[in-house]
């Protein structure tokens, strides 16, 4: 007899993807490392920013050449704002080991 693994439910199957995009999404802007207090609002961002679509599928828009170019412009500032992020971690990291 075979050992048959439960199904998994929908609310499950969309857990998993959830969480592999989140993994895309911290790898993408080399956010693994953050401090766990701002881990969860990274991920809410990352969350809602995936549910718009706004980072996936700005390549697959028609629109008009002013509105791709706000577009892109939108799609710049997010990743800025993850490098300021980023780089205000490691300064908090810093001043925590500075005696």
């Amino acid at each position: 007899m075979r050992n048959r693994e439960p199904r998994k439910t929908r609310q499950e199957i969309q857990e998993e993807k959830d969480a592999i995009k989140l993994k895309e999404f911290l790898d993408k802007y080399h956010l693994n490392n953050i401090d766990e207090k701002d881990f969860e609002t990274i991920k809410e961002i990352a969350i809602d920013l995936a549910a718009s679509g706004f980072i996936t599928g700005l390549a697959s828009l028609t629109v008009p050449a002013h509105e791709s170019m706000k577009l892109r412009y939108q799609s710049v500032m997010i990743k800025q704002n993850f490098i300021i992020i980023r780089k205000l971690d490691e300064l908090a990291r810093k001043a925590k080991n500075t005696p």
